[in-house]
């Protein structure tokens, strides 16, 4: 949202460490506040940026001792060069024991 920092509203659930797989297959693993980082330099790309949760689901597995949720939405977007975009996403976030997120992938759907 517009005004509101990414640092406020990410960084409370981010581990300290956090690997990320996005949907091209692009690799981070680092800190929390870098990948918070990360996040707010994608977003400075766009003028509006608006995701809609389309559907979610809490996984868990005592066997593993793992917690995940899996979330699907639709993102609406406008570049700061003026294109339109809209894409189709699947992400998986894991939780560590402290229940912060440490691994994320990204899956993407793009409407050819």
């Amino acid at each position: 949202e517009a005004g509101v920092s990414v640092d406020s509203l990410l960084l409370p659930y981010l581990a300290d460490s956090v690997t990320s797989v996005a949907f091209d297959q692009r690799k981070f693993h680092g800190s929390g506040k870098d990948f918070a980082e990360r996040v707010k330099n994608l977003r400075a790309q766009f003028k509006t940026l608006n995701e809609e949760i389309i559907t979610f689901a809490a996984l868990r597995s005592d066997a593993a001792d793992l917690d995940l949720v899996s979330i699907w939405f639709k993102e609406k977007a406008v570049r700061n060069n003026g294109k339109s975009d809209s894409t189709f996403y699947q992400e998986n976030w894991r939780f560590n024991k402290d229940g912060k997120i440490n691994y994320r992938t990204a899956f993407a759907r793009y409407g050819f």
